[in-house]
Parts: C-alpha cells; sequence; structure tokens
C-alpha cells in the first residue's frame, strides 16, 4: 500500500430538492491511500459540514463509491451502478435509512490522487428526499 499524507481535499457538493438547488464546496486536509480495492480517501469533518467531531471515509473503486461517517455522527452510503442500496445514514437531528441510487459514478483517481464525481438519487420509505452531486479533487499537499 502507498500512503500520501498530507493531501488537501476539494469537496463540491450540489443538492436538488424540488427546485431549490444547494452548493457546497470545502477544502480540507486528509490522507490519501491506494489500496488493494482502489482508493481510500480520509478527513476530519468541521463546522462548515455540520459534522464537527465526525470523521469521513470514501472508498472508491471503479462504479461504486462509500462513504462512512464515523464519531459524533455515524452514516454509511453505498453508491453502485445498477444497485439499489440501503443505508444507514445519521445526521446531527437523527437518524434513517435511505435508498441511494447511482446517476453516475467516475473516477479519474491514481497513485498520486486526481478526481471523482458521483451522482445519486435518495430516497426514504420510497419518497424522494433529492438528487446530489459530490466531486472531490485530491493533490498531494
Amino acid at each position: 500500500m502507498i500512503k500520501i499524507k498530507d493531501v488537501m481535499i476539494t469537496i463540491k457538493g450540489i443538492q436538488r430538492v424540488d427546485d431549490e438547488v444547494n452548493e457546497t464546496e470545502i477544502i480540507t486536509e486528509g490522507t490519501f491511500e491506494v489500496t488493494s480495492d482502489g482508493y481510500e480517501i480520509k478527513y476530519n469533518e468541521s463546522d462548515a459540514t455540520g459534522y464537527d467531531g465526525s470523521a469521513s471515509l470514501l472508498r472508491i473503486n471503479g462504479s461504486r463509491f462509500q462513504l462512512e461517517r464515523t464519531g459524533a455522527v455515524t452514516s454509511e452510503l453505498v453508491i453502485e451502478l445498477g444497485k439499489k442500496n440501503f443505508c444507514h445514514y445519521g445526521t446531527p437531528y437523527g437518524d434513517m435509512v435511505v435508498g441511494v441510487q447511482a446517476k453516475f459514478v467516475k473516477s479519474h483517481l491514481t497513485d498520486m490522487g486526481g478526481s471523482a464525481e458521483v451522482g445519486y438519487v435518495l430516497d426514504v420509505n420510497a419518497v424522494l428526499m433529492g438528487e446530489y452531486e459530490l466531486w472531490l479533487e485530491v493533490k498531494p499537499k
């Protein structure tokens, strides 16, 4: 395994609910690891994301994108092309089980970093919560 410490991670998110669009962007430090299954990106959440006191781990492998959040809030989202997954999603306001269906998963990661994009739809009890897009870039510091 190759571990690159002190990477800079840029995360841009777009949330579409009904006719409302919300965009966010954060830049943070973290770690980037090449594993036998793909790539792992780890970083600590902050007040800016609403998940202060939690750590996030992103696992990216081909058409599969997995987010695990631990700490003050715990969540797991598994986003895979061609599958609908039911996942535990914790928020500062409470936990729920959500249905997750990928619209697209693209990875342009190499052993030195790069970028990845994912688009997905979330529902609770088959009721649409929203459509989401996440773009991230990893650069060695």
